[in-house]
């Protein structure tokens, strides 16, 4: 079973993706911190984010410890927002999450960006958050995948 939870920026996907996962024993990837990744690993290294080819060398991500609270912030987020533009940093990511997904067990920019724009697929359920706490949300989609299995 493959679930992807997405949404604007803090909007509480990583909380609701990390309690889907434990819930249903499903491996968890947080594909917003891969971009963060590709982030930080371009300011470490003094790459330019306004060159494609530049973001695409700082898709090797293998050295970046992803429990740095650098990828939390606010420079490597705004860093990993204008990256995510590019259509060879999200098809080299796009890589490593289809690999992660076949294992066993397994805001207005991002809508309008030219490569892989967000949309909701045709069979997607919106689960509208604004007005839930976190453990409301947590349930209403662990509600939505029990009324797919």
């Amino acid at each position: 079973m493959i679930i992807a939870v997405d949404g604007p920026a803090a909007s509480g996907k990583g909380t609701i993706a990390r309690a889907l996962a434990r819930r249903f024993g499903l491996p968890h990837l947080d594909t917003g911190l891969l971009y963060r990744a590709v982030g930080l690993n371009l300011l470490q290294t003094g790459g330019d984010p306004e060159s494609e080819f530049s973001a695409l060398r700082a898709c090797d991500i293998s050295q970046i410890d992803f429990d740095d609270p650098e990828l939390k912030s606010e420079i490597v987020g705004g860093l990993a927002s204008r990256i995510s533009a590019y259509p060879a940093v999200r098809c080299a990511l796009l890589e490593r999450q289809r690999s992660f997904a076949g294992q066993p067990g397994g805001d207005d920019r991002d809508m309008h960006r030219a490569a892989a724009p967000l949309q909701q697929a045709e069979d997607a359920v919106l689960i509208d958050t604004s007005n839930l706490g976190v453990e409301a949300a947590i349930q209403a989609a662990i509600e939505a995948v029990e009324a797919r299995l």
